[in-house]
């Protein structure tokens, strides 16, 4: 792949989170999981400009959350680990069931879903959504 991101939190062990047409394209059988959440993953071989990475593990598919902080969590009545759906705005409106709650200290109150799932509701980054219910 071309023009990749790379981003942070660093993480004790890599991993690698990728749409499911990524995984098609690339051949692999990603679990769909929480971020973190590796043990016994599909196993991954990164080529950079400097050097090559073997992973035996650690090629996920993302599950879709929400991070949150607990400020905004107690205002709208989630808690961690909660799985609620979330309703995209426009003409493309899509209605996302299952998605995490992950509250933590630091975090800034956004969804995070794989680029499938975005295009398929005309999501843009900053883009607002409606919980649902």
């Amino acid at each position: 792949f071309e023009s990749i991101r790379i981003l942070g939190p660093v993480r004790k062990i890599t991993q690698v989170e990728l749409s499911y047409t990524d995984g098609i394209y690339l051949g692999l059988d990603l679990p769909y999981r929480l971020s973190g959440d590796i043990a016994g993953s599909a196993p991954l071989i990164l080529i950079g400009p400097k050097g090559v990475l073997h992973l035996s593990e650690g090629a996920i598919r993302a599950a879709r959350h929400i991070h949150i902080n607990p400020r905004d969590s107690q205002r709208l009545g989630l808690k961690n680990g909660q799985k609620i759906s979330v309703r995209s705005v426009g003409p493309a409106s899509v209605t996302f069931n299952e998605v995490i709650v992950r509250e933590g200290a630091n975090l800034k109150l956004e969804m995070h879903i794989d680029t499938d799932e975005a295009n398929a509701a005309g999501l843009r980054c900053g883009d607002p959504v409606e919980l649902v219910g």
